[in-house]
Protein backbone atom coordinates (compact mmCIF):
# COMPACT_ATOMS: atom_id res chain seq x y z
CA UNK A 1 0.00 0.00 0.00
CA UNK A 2 1.51 3.27 -0.41
CA UNK A 3 2.26 5.25 2.10
CA UNK A 4 -0.62 8.43 2.76
CA UNK A 5 2.17 11.30 0.90
CA UNK A 6 1.36 15.48 1.36
CA UNK A 7 3.52 17.63 -1.20
CA UNK A 8 4.00 20.91 1.20
CA UNK A 9 5.02 24.29 -1.11
CA UNK A 10 6.67 27.08 -0.05
CA UNK A 11 5.72 30.20 -2.72
CA UNK A 12 8.70 31.73 -4.33
CA UNK A 13 8.79 35.79 -2.89
CA UNK A 14 6.36 37.31 -5.53
CA UNK A 15 3.93 34.45 -5.26
CA UNK A 16 1.35 33.46 -2.86
CA UNK A 17 -1.51 30.67 -2.88
CA UNK A 18 -3.81 32.31 -5.67
CA UNK A 19 -0.51 32.64 -7.95
CA UNK A 20 0.50 28.99 -7.57
CA UNK A 21 -3.05 27.97 -8.05
CA UNK A 22 -3.46 30.00 -11.17
CA UNK A 23 -0.80 28.75 -12.73
CA UNK A 24 -1.58 24.89 -11.79
CA UNK A 25 1.35 23.89 -9.45
CA UNK A 26 -0.94 21.44 -7.27
CA UNK A 27 -2.21 19.97 -10.81
CA UNK A 28 0.64 19.73 -12.38
CA UNK A 29 2.13 18.03 -8.97
CA UNK A 30 -0.91 15.66 -9.35
CA UNK A 31 -0.58 15.27 -12.69
CA UNK A 32 2.67 13.53 -12.39
CA UNK A 33 2.47 11.77 -8.93
CA UNK A 34 -1.93 11.40 -8.42
CA UNK A 35 -1.75 9.85 -5.28
CA UNK A 36 -0.29 12.55 -3.44
CA UNK A 37 -2.54 15.35 -1.96
CA UNK A 38 -0.61 18.96 -2.11
CA UNK A 39 -1.15 21.43 0.26
CA UNK A 40 0.16 25.13 -0.93
CA UNK A 41 1.16 27.31 1.43
CA UNK A 42 1.47 31.06 2.01
CA UNK A 43 4.63 31.70 3.44
CA UNK A 44 5.52 34.46 2.43
CA UNK A 45 8.50 36.95 3.57
CA UNK A 46 7.21 38.04 6.53
CA UNK A 47 8.07 33.79 7.64
CA UNK A 48 11.66 34.67 6.77
CA UNK A 49 12.54 37.81 8.13
CA UNK A 50 11.20 36.96 11.11
CA UNK A 51 13.32 33.59 11.62
CA UNK A 52 10.74 31.63 12.70
CA UNK A 53 9.76 29.68 9.26
CA UNK A 54 10.15 25.79 10.40
CA UNK A 55 8.72 26.61 13.84
CA UNK A 56 5.44 27.81 12.30
CA UNK A 57 5.42 25.37 9.12
CA UNK A 58 5.73 22.44 12.13
CA UNK A 59 3.08 23.89 13.99
CA UNK A 60 0.67 25.04 11.32
CA UNK A 61 1.13 22.25 8.65
CA UNK A 62 3.63 19.53 9.74
CA UNK A 63 1.77 18.45 13.07
CA UNK A 64 -1.68 18.70 11.64
CA UNK A 65 -0.89 16.45 9.00
CA UNK A 66 0.65 14.17 10.79
CA UNK A 67 -2.38 13.91 13.19
CA UNK A 68 -4.10 13.32 9.68
CA UNK A 69 -1.99 10.22 9.44
CA UNK A 70 0.30 11.58 6.87
CA UNK A 71 3.06 9.27 6.94
CA UNK A 72 5.64 10.86 4.00
CA UNK A 73 6.21 14.81 3.87
CA UNK A 74 7.62 16.39 0.82
CA UNK A 75 8.78 20.01 0.94
CA UNK A 76 8.68 21.76 -2.59
CA UNK A 77 9.86 25.29 -3.25
CA UNK A 78 10.89 27.44 -6.05
CA UNK A 79 13.25 30.32 -5.34
CA UNK A 80 12.56 31.93 -1.93
CA UNK A 81 10.79 28.60 -1.33
CA UNK A 82 13.54 26.46 -2.25
CA UNK A 83 15.81 28.10 0.00
CA UNK A 84 12.79 28.26 2.76
CA UNK A 85 12.66 23.95 2.18
CA UNK A 86 16.20 24.15 2.85
CA UNK A 87 16.53 25.97 6.08
CA UNK A 88 13.16 23.96 7.22
CA UNK A 89 14.76 20.78 6.46
CA UNK A 90 17.94 21.47 8.29
CA UNK A 91 16.15 22.94 11.31
CA UNK A 92 14.36 20.03 11.27
CA UNK A 93 16.04 16.67 10.29
CA UNK A 94 14.28 13.80 9.31
CA UNK A 95 11.32 15.00 8.88
CA UNK A 96 10.71 15.12 5.24
CA UNK A 97 10.95 12.12 3.05
CA UNK A 98 12.26 14.26 -0.09
CA UNK A 99 13.01 18.33 -0.72
CA UNK A 100 12.33 19.21 -3.92
CA UNK A 101 13.92 22.62 -5.10
CA UNK A 102 13.45 24.20 -8.16
CA UNK A 103 15.52 27.32 -9.01
CA UNK A 104 16.34 27.74 -5.32
CA UNK A 105 17.16 31.44 -4.35
CA UNK A 106 20.76 30.51 -2.23
CA UNK A 107 21.29 34.21 -1.42
CA UNK A 108 24.01 36.94 -2.53
CA UNK A 109 27.58 35.62 -3.25
CA UNK A 110 28.55 36.81 0.22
Amino acid sequence: ADLKTLVIVLPGRADNVEVMREFGVAQAIQAGWPEVDVLLTSATLAYYTDGQLPQRLRRQIIEPARAEGYQRLILMGASMGGMGSLVTDEALPGMFEHIVLMAPYLGRRR
